[in-house]
């Protein structure tokens, strides 16, 4: 099973993409711990990251960065109810293969972690 690694601290948001996303056949790794992804080093390596960049921006962006160092090339799909904030020039400079706004429409999301999943491959 492909693994996907969800980094989101809004508990009922993560459960539902979990469990969206465990519908489809992944296996999901949930953690709210957002300020230490570093700590996340032991776990399996996923096949795919979605992180939540809702926290204040300069915030999310470092955690971002530490996900990057931890998780090189790893795709990466960054949540915000802000994405409107965020240029395309700065979202692909960071690494991220794909910024979702929320809300998100759950087909769109499946779409995406797929198409990214297959481009690993």
């Amino acid at each position: 099973k492909r693994i996907i690694l969800i980094l989101e601290q809004e508990f009922n948001l993560a459960n539902g993409l979990k469990a969206i996303l465990e519908k489809e056949g992944y296996r999901v790794i949930t953690d709210f711990n957002l300020p230490h992804p570093s700590e996340l080093g032991d776990a399996a390596k996923p096949d795919l990251i979605i992180i939540n960049i809702n926290v204040p921006k300069k915030f999310g962006l470092n955690i971002l960065r530490k996900v990057k160092e931890n998780f090189p090339g790893i795709p990466l799909i960054a949540m915000s109810v802000y994405s409107h904030s965020f240029s395309k020039n700065e979202i692909s400079r960071l690494g991220v293969d794909d910024l979702i706004a929320k809300p998100f429409e759950v087909e769109r999301l499946k779409k995406t972690v797929e198409e990214l999943i297959i481009r690993k491959r």
